[in-house]
């Protein structure tokens, strides 16, 4: 189990990360039906949570869910 939580990660490099590029695809995919579904938001979770520790999963979660459900231009 990592020490480290979210909160002592600088947010800034994280959000400019290709690790969120990844976020932005995936909720550019769940709203091509105008729809995000429950499955689509649980494939994202799991997704991450194979790889990155709970604080991560959560936040990237949280960052797809915003994304995904922003009105498009």
């Amino acid at each position: 189990m990592s020490t480290h939580t979210l909160s002592a990660i600088d947010r800034e490099s994280l959000n400019q990360s290709l690790l969120l590029e990844t976020v932005k695809l995936f909720a550019l995919a769940a709203q091509a039906d105008k729809v995000i579904s429950d499955s689509e938001s649980a494939y994202v979770r799991q997704y991450f949570a194979r790889s990155y520790p709970e604080e991560f999963t959560d936040f990237l979660h949280q960052e797809f869910l915003r994304l995904a459900e922003q009105q498009q231009d």
